[in-house]
């Protein structure tokens, strides 16, 4: 979950988000809605990745800052400012619990740890005869080659003028 403060033209406002994607700008089908006419309709989404979270610039027209410096993406840290237009957001708290997704830090232990070998079982071996693997290619007869002069098949006399050889 993040934990944003909101600073626009009213009084800072504090922000709970526990969404994996988190839209901001000023359409108000985002999760934040911005009122700043600097701001995008769509103007930067924050994700989480595992246990952090990342800023995205959607392509906006004026971009997206982090801690002063204009950004396509970048993660974020506990303190760092995001401006959008005349709006401030400044993450005051990550709470990177682990949850269901997350890797746990301990180690993953076997259940039988006296057994740790696995055992193949072996397929049987069908022993195939010469004579059932061979194949044996199509027959072809040779055709004579054709008479000096004769017209090749398949091919039409040349068209010419009647009464010329």
């Amino acid at each position: 979950m993040l934990t944003l403060i909101l600073k626009e033209n009213s009084a800072p406002v504090t922000l709970q988000m526990d969404q994996d994607v988190i839209a901001i700008g000023r359409s108000k089908e985002n999760n934040i809605v911005l009122k700043n006419i600097k701001a995008s309709r769509r103007h930067a989404r924050i994700e989480r990745i595992g246990a952090t979270y990342q800023i995205t610039d959607l392509g906006s027209g004026n971009g997206t800052k982090v801690n002063g410096k204009k950004i396509d993406f970048q993660a974020l840290n506990k303190g760092d400012e995001i401006a959008i237009g005349d709006a401030r957001l400044i993450l005051k708290a990550i709470d990177d619990s682990p949850d269901a997704l997350d890797a746990p830090d301990e180690e993953i232990k076997l259940q039988d740890e006296t057994d740790d070998k696995i055992d193949l079982v072996d397929e049987p071996t069908q022993q195939w005869s010469e004579a059932e693997t061979e194949v044996q290619a199509p027959s072809v007869e040779a055709k004579p080659p054709p008479k000096p002069g004769a017209a090749k098949p398949g091919l039409k006399k040349p068209l010419g003028r009647p009464g010329q050889k």
